[in-house]
């Protein structure tokens, strides 16, 4: 006889394994992490406290505090759920689809790390029934024993010969861990810290893009990588018609807004995943230009312009945030996010990158850089993370030795030296320095010159009728 069983993330954890006859066992998991500040990422912080107390007390709803969950938070409860799924023998899993921005992401940490733990045993995303109504003031620990029970229903009714089967099936059209407009989660679970982490941060206008490896000289190790989304996008009213450069005209519906709230989220989810990460460094691209096609409307480049200028900001706003970000450290004394923290423009990483590879494409560059232990389609947004974690390690230049005054130029200087002074003879200059004397004949023919056109300049503002 088949067993299935299903796991509800819900704040808490609850699993319900079944067989065709009765439940065989049931049990719920205490909530992941601790609740830390969200401006120092510490636990019971005396200064958020307050803060927070006094929010309170004026009647304003200033949530200063989140639930901070790690990488070894999520293995512990995953280790539990699969003790509880291997001691019952259990044939097929559900896992529910999580709802809510910040269930969805604690839930699909969760799924991934458990589809890694039961390899062999399919674990597949449900969806919740939409006839499961719980009042607003259900208590966690009960809502997902509703839910669960509710859950794994829908393949009792189905027929009572194969539970498992019937549960496959009845989740086999259940949507993807991701919407299709997003980029891939690219994510391994937490390997044991082998040796320094960097962090390469991809600022955008829609997406941040975070690409973390291990090393401290290229090749990069790859550990895991992420892309978060930027704002949102709200419906226009009214849709607008755009023509192209080729004459075709397309339809925007939709507009990206970014508030101060959804700077904090952004922040909020990549102070998490570095800190989950252990990375030690971090450089974040500057975003300094955006090139414009000889056939682009004009109205195509001030959206681009736009684009960067948000670029800029969200760059900024990250930059600023991880230098000032402290967490809990040794005896629980506050420390420092990542310990170093570099800016880097576009052009010059890029140039850094392809300078290695000369010749191959920006994306085989940076898999240069890397050793080729990036995934396979990780993504422009990566792509372009990963760029610039490799110039993280580039390695610091030797430090000029300063020339004594009077001493002869280099070697390579002493060709278009003598080039110069060649010139100057044929002009009539016979001075020795880098600067002609004052009365020097090309000296004075260029003052007489600037003279001229100065005498001009004037002749003609005076002439200028008056507008």
């Amino acid at each position: 006889m088949k067993r299935a069983a299903v796991v509800v993330y819900h704040a808490i954890a609850h699993i319900l394994v079944r067989d065709d006859d009765a439940t065989i066992v049931e049990r719920t998991f205490p909530e992941l992490g601790r609740i830390v500040c969200k401006a120092h990422r510490i636990v019971e912080c005396p200064t958020c406290t307050e803060e927070q107390t006094k929010a309170i007390g004026k009647d304003r709803k200033v949530l200063r505090f989140e639930r901070d969950i790690s990488a070894a938070d999520v293995a512990q409860l995953v280790s539990s759920i699969a003790g509880v799924i291997r001691e019952h023998q259990v044939d097929a899993v559900a896992f529910e689809e999580p709802s809510g921005a910040v269930e969805r992401e604690r839930g699909l940490r969760v799924l991934r790390a458990l589809q890694g733990e039961l390899v062999g045993l399919p674990v597949v995303l449900a969806p919740m029934p939409p006839d499961v109504k719980l009042p607003r003031d259900t208590h966690a620990s009960q809502a997902v024993r509703v839910r669960a029970a509710a859950l794994l229903g829908a393949p009792v009714e189905a027929g009572p010969m194969d539970l498992a089967e019937a549960l496959e099936a009845s989740v086999s059209k259940a949507p993807t861990e991701q919407p299709a407009q997003a980029p891939q989660v690219t994510e391994t679970p937490p390997a044991p810290k082998q040796g320094p982490r960097i962090a390469g941060i991809d600022p955008g206008s829609h997406w941040v893009a975070v690409a973390i490896g291990e090393g401290s000289t290229a090749p990069l190790r790859f550990i895991a990588a992420r892309t978060f989304e930027v704002g949102r996008k709200l419906a226009l009213k009214t849709p607008k018609q755009v023509k192209r450069a080729d004459g075709s005209t397309s339809t925007i519906a939709f507009r990206r807004v970014i508030t101060d709230e959804d700077m904090d989220t952004v922040l909020a989810q990549v102070v998490t995943f570095l800190h989950e990460h252990e990375v030690d460094a971090v450089v974040v691209e500057r975003a300094t230009h955006f090139m414009r096609g000889a056939g682009d409307a004009p109205h195509v480049s001030g959206a681009r312009a736009a684009s960067l200028l948000r670029a800029q900001w969200v760059g900024g706003e990250l930059a600023g945030a991880l230098r000032a970000v402290r967490v809990a450290g040794e005896g629980g004394l506050p420390r420092r996010l990542v310990a170093t923290l570099e800016t880097a423009s576009s052009r010059v990483w890029r140039a850094h990158v392809q300078k290695a590879t000369k010749g191959a494409s920006m994306k085989d560059a940076v898999r240069a850089a890397w050793g080729g232990t990036l995934p396979a389609q990780p993504g422009e947004h990566v792509i372009d993370a990963a760029g610039v974690a490799a110039w993280g390690v580039r390695g610091k230049a030797a430090p000029r030795t300063p020339r004594e005054a009077g001493a002869a130029p280099p070697k390579k200087h002493e060709a278009r030296h003598a080039a110069t002074m060649a010139r100057r003879r044929e002009a009539g200059c016979s001075c020795e320095g880098t600067r002609h004397a004052s009365d020097c004949p090309v000296q004075l023919a260029a003052n007489a010159k600037r003279a001229a056109a100065a005498k001009g300049n004037q002749n003609r503002a005076k002439t200028k009728p008056a507008s």
